[in-house]
């Protein structure tokens, strides 16, 4: 019975490893084909994810999962998926065929003859796909509904089709040809010798070659693109689509177009046409909800930066009018437009008030309003003197001069010097009175807009003056300042700081860690008194295992509750809630269950456009167990100070969840060594699996990963994983 027993388990352990042997060995050529989760969304009711897999070579494909029913439509090639503030339309781009577009690169096709993509919009519940070709982009309102818009590629030349000449151009060819002929019967009548004919056969065939060039150059200047005319690059067609209605508006040669938040306005922005020099570019402000466009500017040579407010009721861009293409020196001017104004109006150039001599406007700087509406900030800059097209290049000795005292060394220097030649300077607009007043110098150049604008100041940092330590000591001081957006005034808050400074959601505070004390600090923006908020707390809130020769880093914060109330600093397994006042002592509202258990905790925001915790609020942590290595969720409420719930761990580690608008529904990709899979949970303790990607690997020769621990040399512990082939014997 004993032999039996053991003969039995001989031959399973043969049968397992016969299995393991018959898997394929994983080999370089498998690599380009193995897929992956890309792209993914949820849409804001819950009930539909998209996602993309795609392969690391080839066509990948978009997926529409429909939650409730199971159902899944899979799309070829689709990317770039965006789901409607409704949740009824995916909007998404297909990709040409990986192989026709890896052909034409081959053959170096030029950029107008490459395969283009083509544009989708599915109705999603049902097989419903509309699909249009030769879409070059397309955008859909952030929150708004009912409306997407396309914009089409050229079209793709049309190789079958000859050109045809005009009449003088034919003459011209034809002149050229009766020349030729003339000159070749004359020679070859008075030439005895094979090699004088020969010498006239040469003659021949480059007067023929003459001919050709010549017709070429006839040709193109025929169509315009002739060097040395000022070229246009046209725009095309963008279609405008009511996904209520079904009714489309066309615009003709469009480069630029913009929906505002809430999608009831449409901002256009045309081309000149290329073959007409006295056509003109125009701005259109197309009004969604009454169906009427309106030409607030026409006649620019370039516009850009267009941005809208919150309400979609202001518009503003920056515009250079007065110059060519080709101009050496362009002056752009700031422009507005709101629903009162029949055309923008200009708000701001280089001679305005408010703008430093030998500054203007930054054609670089990004435009943004406050989020009330009541002001514009937007970017000034140095003006550069014209470059003298009389020196030419080759001829020109290159230099490039240090000084010991550079702020940057010179390669430093040679690296930022696109970026610095772009650098611009926050200004402001004050609506109510159009008053400009200047914020960043170059001794302030760094500006943070605080309470998302509204705010009467703005946070100022520069390492100016401080970098040259930085060469040695790895990183630069920096001077810290409030500056008034009324009146540019500035209050001084930190010199020489260590750390960078950030504002609370309001503004009410100016909070920093200042790794020297090893403590967190606030700034009282109404009074200008600093507090320490940290210093009761006698556990590290830095990282205790830093092994370089600098300070720590701070562990970090999980932002503010609601009105600036606290501020929550992390240690490196627990959260603190904290008084930026400095009167009430800092309760850990993780209870201490993190240190006591070797967890990890993070705070998890899946609300992109929140700004607070509640202070009662249930709130979503990541954790991670030092001692097993095992990822999951816990849940804690920011009041109580109780032992947070655990809700889900594993031998995993996790994406960030992604939430669902409008209900509690999320989606997150679950990894470990044998897979990374997307599944979709509503409270994290029930998960449905909504990708089966690791079938591909099912024939082959996987790997396993095992948690080691040994002792050292030195007697301590160390551990490690050890990945071994499926098959290890």
């Amino acid at each position: 019975m004993f032999m039996k027993g053991i003969l039995f388990f001989t031959l399973v352990i043969l049968s397992v490893a016969t299995t393991a042997q018959q898997k394929k060995p994983l080999t370089h050529n498998v690599y380009d084909s193995w897929k992956s989760i890309g792209e993914r969304l949820i849409s804001n009711n819950g009930e539909y994810v998209v996602y993309t897999i795609v392969p690391q070579e080839g066509d990948g494909m978009l997926v529409i999962n429909t939650l409730k029913s199971g159902k899944t439509n899979f799309i070829e090639r689709g990317y770039g998926a965006t789901i409607s503030a409704d949740s009824r339309y995916v909007f998404f781009k297909i990709k040409p065929v990986f192989q026709e577009t890896r052909q034409a690169r081959i053959k170096k096709k030029k950029p107008d003859e490459m395969p283009k993509d083509s544009f989708a919009i599915a109705l999603l519940g049902t097989d419903s796909i509309l699909k249009i070709p030769l879409v070059k982009s397309f955008k859909a309102p952030a929150k708004g509904k009912d409306w997407v818009a396309y914009l089409a590629e050229k079209p793709l030349p049309d190789s079958s089709k000859k050109r045809s000449l005009p009449d003088s151009l034919k003459i011209k060819i034809d002149g050229f040809v009766k020349m030729a002929d003339s000159i070749i019967r004359k020679s070859l009548d008075s030439v005895k010798g094979k090699i004088e004919k020969q010498e006239m056969l040469v003659a021949a065939q480059k007067a023929v070659q003459e001919i050709y060039k010549q017709a070429n150059d006839a040709l193109t200047d025929a169509d315009g693109d002739d060097p040395t005319s000022e070229k246009t690059t046209e725009g095309t067609e963008l279609t405008v689509k009511n996904l209520s209605t079904g009714k489309l508006k066309i615009f003709k040669t469009v480069s630029e177009y913009l929906f505002d938040k809430k999608g009831t306005k449409l901002l256009i922005e045309t081309t000149k046409l290329s073959k007409d020099t006295n056509s003109k570019a125009y701005i259109i402000l197309y009004d969604l909800e009454k169906n009427m466009p309106d030409t607030i500017m026409k006649g620019f040579a370039d516009a850009k930066n267009f941005v809208f407010d919150e309400d979609g009721m202001q518009l503003s861009f920056v515009a250079e009018r007065d110059s060519s293409s080709k101009a050496l020196q362009k002056f752009y001017k700031l422009w507005y437009h709101n629903n009162t104004l029949d055309s923008a109006t200009l708000l701001a150039h280089r001679n305005s008030d408010g703008i430093k001599n030998n500054f203007t406007v930054s054609e670089n700087a990004e435009l943004k309003f406050s989020k009330d509406g009541n002001k514009l900030f937007f970017g000034t800059a140095t003006i550069t003197p014209p470059k003298d097209t009389t020196l030419v290049d080759f001829e020109l000795a290159r230099l490039d001069v240090w000084n010991y005292q550079d702020d940057y060394l010179q390669p430093q220097q040679l690296k930022q010097l696109q970026q610095e030649l772009k650098r611009s300077y926050a200004a402001v607009v004050l609506l109510s009175s159009n008053k400009i007043v200047q914020l960043a110098t170059d001794s302030s150049e760094n500006i943070t807009l605080i309470n998302e604008g509204n705010a009467d100041y703005v946070l100022a940092q520069s390492s100016k003056g401080n970098r040259i330590k930085s060469q040695w000591e790895g990183r630069s001081l920096t001077n810290v300042y409030l500056i008034n957006a009324n009146d540019g005034s500035t209050k001084n808050i930190a010199k020489n700081a260590v750390e960078r400074f950030n504002a609370s959601p309001l503004g009410r505070f100016i909070y920093w860690y200042d790794p020297i004390t090893k403590n967190y600090f606030t700034y009282n923006t109404a009074t200008g008194i600093t507090k320490n908020v940290s210093s009761k707390i006698k556990i590290p809130l830095f990282d205790t295992e830093n092994d370089v020769p600098d300070f720590a880093d701070a562990v970090g914060t999980s932002g503010f509750t609601a009105d600036d109330k606290f501020l929550l600093i992390k240690d490196e397994f627990d959260i603190w809630k904290t008084d930026p006042n400095g009167i009430e002592l800092p309760n850990n509202i993780t209870n201490g269950f993190g240190r006591k258990n070797k967890i990890k905790f993070d705070y998890i925001n899946t609300d992109i456009e929140k700004r607070f915790i509640n202070e009662d609020e249930t709130i979503l942590l990541r954790s991670f167990n030092q001692i097993n290595k095992q990822s999951g969720f816990y849940t804690i409420n920011v009041k109580e100070s109780k032992d947070p719930l655990k809700l889900n761990s594993g031998n995993y580690s996790f994406s960030n969840p992604i939430k669902a608008k409008d209900v509690t529904q999320y989606i997150f990709v679950q990894s470990n060594v044998a897979a990374a899979e997307l599944y979709g949970t509503a409270d994290f303790k029930q998960v449905t699996k909504l990708t089966d990607i690791a079938t591909q690997q099912k024939d082959y020769n996987w790997l396993t990963a095992e948690l080691m621990r040994w002792k050292m040399f030195d007697g301590k512990m160390s551990e490690g994983l050890l990945f071994k082939p499926e098959n290890f014997d």
